[in-house]
């Protein structure tokens, strides 16, 4: 693939996007047999083959959706082909991956899909704040903020109003003490809120602390 990792960078929700990627086989003539996604974004995923590659080459189109939800997005995209590894060898098949992601964004708009709390040292305290902005300015509500899946004890979420004039924002405070904990910190912060279409919107945590040498 060309690129191997094909980014659609930030997309608006509601709206289908297209890209297009190309893949170089050492066969010329080299027969795509099948395609297929596979991640949690797999299903608002497809792939179809287009007809405007040059010699030795072939074309894909990938189109995401229109129904992708609200968030950052990951899949991966396979394509099965059967050609030849050298002149005159043998048939074989082969399947070459690439990996997928977007941004998606809509009414609102955050500065990360991660709280990047980074790396700590054990019994450390943190705080993190995420900010949720409704960009056509109109108010909104966050109606509750959770932590599901934490593998660290005591993490704690608060949704804060932010008074700012002209501003229509929410900060999301994430904060906790690393404590004993050693390794990955796991979880996921899920905001439900009063703006159609985008309900629930799920922010990953990604906090680690290493075990002590010697």
């Amino acid at each position: 693939f060309e690129p191997r990792i094909i980014q659609f960078g930030e997309v608006t929700r509601g709206l289908r996007n297209r890209t297009r990627v190309t893949l170089r086989p050492v066969d010329p003539d080299f027969e795509i047999l099948s395609m297929w996604s596979t991640g949690d974004a797999a299903r608002w995923l497809s792939a179809s083959l287009l007809q405007d590659a040059l010699p030795g080459t072939q074309r894909i189109e990938i189109t995401l959706e229109e129904t992708t939800p609200w968030g950052a997005v990951y899949a991966q995209l396979h394509v099965k082909g059967r050609g030849r590894t050298e002149p005159g060898g043998p048939l074989v098949e082969h399947t070459a991956k690439a990996y997928v992601n977007a941004s998606v964004f809509g009414t609102l708009r955050a500065d990360d899909f991660l709280f990047r709390v980074g790396t700590l040292s054990p019994r450390s305290p943190f705080r993190k704040v995420m900010r949720l902005t409704r960009i056509d300015g109109q108010p909104f509500r966050v109606l509750s903020a959770r932590i599901e899946g934490s593998t660290l004890p005591g993490m704690n979420v608060q949704a804060v109003p932010v008074l700012e004039p002209g501003t229509s924002a929410v900060d999301l405070v994430l904060s906790g003490n690393t404590g004993s904990h050693t390794g990955p910190a796991l979880g996921r912060v899920v905001v439900q809120t009063d703006v159609l279409g985008e309900e629930s919107l799920t922010f990953r945590i990604s906090l680690a602390v290493p075990s002590r040498q010697g």
